[in-house]
């Protein structure tokens, strides 16, 4: 197993090699910085190989009523980012998260 810290301290990068396959996993604490978390999900897209990673932790974003308070969910660029970069590598929430 390799271990990197990729983003200042905001993601921890774990390169796993298995007896059957190899898969990585990405933990992240998103900025709160609207324009840092888009640079930030920008990057991680780079890591991400298809089938093979999972990505885990703190996203800085609300992306259903659910968990909301108010149960209202405000659709600012902090969901959109987060949608987009999950939408586009075919990464889905785990059932019962």
């Amino acid at each position: 197993m390799k271990y990197y810290d990729k983003i200042d301290g905001h993601t921890i990068y774990l390169d796993i090699q298995g007896e059957n396959e190899d898969f990585q996993v990405i933990s992240v604490y998103a900025p709160n910085d609207i324009k840092q978390r888009k640079s930030f999900f920008q990057q991680i897209q780079d890591w991400i190989l298809p089938g093979q990673t999972y990505v885990l932790g703190d996203f800085n974003s609300v992306t259903d009523t659910v968990d909301r308070k108010s149960g209202i969910l405000d659709v600012t660029s902090r969901q959109l980012d987060l949608a987009q970069m999950c939408e586009l590598h075919d990464l889905v929430e785990p059932l019962g998260a």
